[in-house]
């Protein structure tokens, strides 16, 4: 299977490089993920898998066990400021042309949080999803904007 491979142009949008269609209008990216700020700070604070460090100021998800200890590739994987500061999304979505993003929670999922810590938790993330993230589709005075 071939994939079409795009560049992204202030003027005309999104351009393919390969193959004769050009896309000029906007899309929607309808599998996006995010680490929520307040997600971020759950998962920085914690010692034990699922965790993000820092290496040489770079977040990054431990998720596997073993991951933290791994010399022959990198430690964990890259979370860069597009997964979980809404300015820096926003920058990435204008980028690609991107005009709406059907956002949900990047793992690890909750599944390491039990009974009510985890209840709560959900509660917060998604209150924080709502009021900081999802009022930037509907209003165009938005302070992320």
């Amino acid at each position: 299977m071939m994939r079409a491979r795009f560049v992204s142009t202030a003027q005309t949008g999104l351009r393919r490089i390969s193959g004769s269609a050009t896309v000029s209008s906007p899309c929607i990216d309808v599998h996006t993920h995010m680490y929520l700020p307040k997600y971020m700070e759950i998962l920085k604070k914690r010692s034990d898998i699922p965790k993000v460090i820092t290496i040489g100021g770079e977040d990054r998800l431990v998720i596997l066990p073993g991951e933290a200890d791994e010399v022959t590739t990198s430690t964990g994987r890259p979370i860069g400021r597009e997964y979980w500061d809404v300015n820096a999304k926003l920058q990435y979505m204008a980028k690609h042309n991107i005009s709406h993003s059907v956002v949900s929670l990047a793992n690890p999922w909750l599944d390491f949080l039990e009974g009510q810590e985890a209840e709560s938790v959900a509660q917060e993330l998604n209150d924080e999803l709502e009021g900081e993230f999802c009022v930037c589709i509907f209003d165009c005075s938005c302070r992320y904007r």
